[in-house]
């Protein structure tokens, strides 16, 4: 059986082939189509748990307070990091006291993080086109582990350091794709459950 061009393939040996095939049509989804290319975050070489993340963040498809008052969705405004009026991607990301401090003990450049625009591709294209790749790698990591500590302290209320923070950033940006082959099948469930692939179940 052939579906949207690739043919079905049983056993184990199918993820070998799915995954690669819904990371191929994401990096060329249809906002490529449009003339919109995301490879500066596909081609990061990240993670794929950083890489989408990355991808949401520039798509501002991320439930922070702001979007969800969009969606209807009854939230307090503040910033659970540092109570301010409003929570943003770019206020979470950048404007936050927390990330500011967490930015400043990362190690690289502030002249090229410092961000003065409301748009968070505009923030991450002027980065990409300022910083290494490694650099540029690890910027995506701490965004990352960022949103990810920003998360633990509103659902579990627990804190976490910027030293911790960029101590994991590291780590994850030192991690390639090639060996975590389960976080692979993670993000291949994911898309299963978001588009209703049931066809290769």
């Amino acid at each position: 059986m052939n579906w949207c061009g690739i043919k079905r393939v049983e056993g184990p040996s199918r993820l070998r082939v799915l995954i690669p095939w819904l990371w191929n049509s994401m990096k060329r989804g249809p906002a490529h189509r449009r003339g919109h290319s995301w490879n500066f975050i596909w081609n990061s070489k990240a993670l794929p748990k950083v890489a989408l993340f990355a991808w949401k963040s520039v798509c501002e498809a991320l439930p922070t307070s702001e979007n969800l008052k969009r969606l209807g969705v009854p939230v307090s405004n503040g910033c659970v990091s540092c109570s301010g009026d409003s929570e943003d991607i770019l206020h979470v990301l950048f404007f936050c006291s927390f990330a500011c401090l967490l930015w400043a003990v990362s190690g690289l450049p502030w002249g090229v993080l410092c961000c003065s625009t409301a748009n968070v591709e505009w923030w991450f294209r002027r980065v990409h086109n300022e910083l290494s790749r490694v650099e540029w790698k690890f910027f995506l990591s701490i965004c990352w582990a960022l949103w990810g500590a920003h998360n633990k302290k509103f659902f579990e209320g627990k804190h976490s350091e910027a030293h911790e923070i960029v101590r994991l950033a590291r780590r994850v940006s030192g991690e390639t794709r090639d060996v975590l082959v389960l976080e692979g099948v993670v993000l291949f469930m994911f898309f299963c459950v978001a588009f209703n692939f049931s066809a290769f179940m």
